[in-house]
C-alpha cells in the first residue's frame, strides 16, 4: 500500500502527501506492533484519498 500511495503522491505532485509518507516510512522500523497498525491505517486512508483525487482529476 505504501508503494501505491507513494506513486499516487508523485503522479499528483502532492508534496504534503510525499512528506507524510516519508515520515511514516522512516518511523516504521522503530514502531511497536500496535502503532504499526495505526500507521498502516493512515497509509491506507491516504492512498484512498489520493486514488480518489486521481480518479476525479479532470486533467486525466
Amino acid at each position: 500500500m505504501l508503494t501505491r500511495a507513494w506513486t499516487l503522491a508523485e503522479e499528483l505532485d502532492d508534496a504534503a502527501a510525499r512528506v507524510r509518507l516519508h515520515e511514516l516510512q522512516s518511523q516504521w522500523p522503530s514502531l511497536p506492533d500496535g502503532r504499526r497498525a495505526q500507521v498502516l491505517e493512515e497509509v491506507t486512508t491516504l492512498g484512498r484519498q489520493l486514488g480518489y483525487r486521481q480518479a476525479t482529476d479532470p486533467r486525466r
